[in-house]
């Protein structure tokens, strides 16, 4: 399938119900959804992944602390099953990096680093990951639901 009409925007509250919808499986119901869809849009920033109108990824992040620290973290990144190995994960990916620095410059400062986790066997997010400049550095502990080890990635700016 040949992918038209691509567009990377910022999520908006007119997004409230397909967010919702999209999330409402692995936060097991809508209610608990929409909890964490209204969090999402009222304290972080949000980027999303259309085709042809639809929405079909989004990356989730925040920064850390004091801007004067420099610091973001990813809790989230997704893209849709039928759209993935087209290059769209990358570049939302790198579209959010460069946002984040620019986040961070308009405080004055510059961005230092971008944290994210990730489990140890979601291989195709690590090679992602990996390929935009992040490097391993740590584990997370045991947080997925099978025991499965969370790592922490790293990207440091120069």
């Amino acid at each position: 399938m040949r992918l038209m009409g691509i567009a990377l925007r910022d999520a908006t509250r007119g997004d409230f119900k397909d967010l919702c919808r999209i999330y409402e499986k692995p936060y097991c119901g809508l209610e608990t959804a929409g909890k964490f869809v209204e969090l999402c849009l009222d304290h972080y920033f949000w980027k999303l992944v259309e085709v042809d109108g639809k929405i079909v990824g989004g990356l989730i992040w925040f920064p850390r602390e004091s801007p004067k620290l420099g610091w973001a973290e990813i809790l989230d990144i997704w893209i849709d099953e039928h759209c993935r190995r087209r290059g769209l994960g990358f570049k939302l990916l790198t579209e959010v990096i460069k946002d984040i620095e620019s986040h961070f410059l308009s405080y004055g400062h510059k961005a230092k680093c971008v944290i994210l986790f990730t489990s140890e066997k979601n291989i195709p997010a690590r090679r992602l990951y990996e390929k935009a400049g992040f490097k391993k550095i740590g584990y997370g502990g045991y947080i997925a639901e099978d025991g499965t080890k969370e790592l922490l990635y790293s990207l440091n700016f120069q």
